[in-house]
């Protein structure tokens, strides 16, 4: 019986983070005026406590810089921005952490090497429920 229980604990396991929907979508990293803005969406929420920013010089050594709140559990699209005025770091990653403690990552973004400020952020889907944008450093 012991054998059985673990193995429905492990296809729930497996089921919860499928169906997270953790997923990140459109994560970018742009240079404006004399800050960062790091944007990120997510096709939907289930369960996360925060998003935290975090920020390296190379890409395995990473530290949180910033955490952003999510505004809860939703089917639907909701996108995030996070301004940094610390240029100090060459890489950044969002990490998604759930409420029992799971982490997903975003893909390594790289700070631009060249001044973008003329280029504007590519505009969040129509669809798309946006956060208030939330300041680090």
């Amino acid at each position: 019986m012991k054998s059985l229980s673990i193995i429905i604990l492990a296809i729930a396991a497996s089921y919860t983070q499928a169906n997270g929907q953790q997923a990140f979508k459109n994560a970018a990293i742009q240079q404006t005026e004399n800050h960062y803005v790091l944007s990120f969406s997510v096709p939907s929420e289930t369960n996360i406590y925060q998003y935290r920013i975090e920020a390296g010089n190379d890409s395995t050594q990473m530290e949180v810089t910033g955490v952003l709140k999510p505004k809860g559990n939703s089917v639907m699209e909701r996108c995030y921005r996070y301004e940094t005025f610390d240029t100090g770091y060459k890489y950044y990653r969002v990490a998604a952490v759930g409420m029992g403690s799971q982490l997903t990552y975003s893909a390594m973004l790289s700070r631009p090497l060249v001044d973008t400020k003329q280029e504007q952020m590519p505009s969040a889907p129509k669809h798309c429920e946006t956060n208030a944008v939330a300041r680090g450093n």
